[in-house]
């Protein structure tokens, strides 16, 4: 399995952190921009807020990749499948142990993902201006032709 191991792990823990995240980003700029277009600032709270919240609610899912992709310790039974890890975990060191370093995860996911969201919008709203421009200077182009032609 090598290269491939906690493959399967690794997408339970993706998916739900990109359904959370992307669901309270969204709602976060709407709120904050109060209906709205969200400033880069609202951005980046936004995304701020909606990262750490999604970081701490994957952290379990995480947890059990950690371990199913960790060399095993000697003498212990690896963690070889996803839900047997994360079963495994609570039972031997409580359901706590889950949620081990879900404040550094979030410490670090949180602004990461903030400043990612807020540079997604920044770069949208610059090609979104690009492409404005390109349009009106076509549409004069267009009319310059056409007058041009008539007269």
């Amino acid at each position: 399995r090598g290269m491939y191991r906690g493959t399967a792990a690794t997408l339970c823990r993706d998916i739900p952190f990109s359904i959370v995240f992307f669901t309270l980003a969204a709602k976060g700029k709407e709120a904050l921009a109060g209906g709205g277009k969200a400033s880069a600032a609202q951005s980046m709270y936004a995304g701020l807020g909606a990262g750490m919240v999604a970081a701490v609610v994957s952290t379990p899912m995480d947890v059990a990749k950690t371990r199913i992709q960790a060399p095993p310790v000697a003498g212990q039974e690896p963690y070889v499948r996803f839900l047997r890890t994360v079963m495994r975990v609570a039972r031997e060191e409580g359901v706590g142990a889950l949620f081990k370093g879900a404040a550094p995860r979030a410490a670090i996911i949180g602004p990461l993902f903030g400043i990612a969201i807020m540079s997604y919008d920044l770069c949208e709203k610059m090609y979104r201006a690009m492409v404005e421009r390109r349009e009106e200077a076509a549409s004069v182009g267009a009319e310059a032709r056409v007058m041009a032609r008539s007269q």
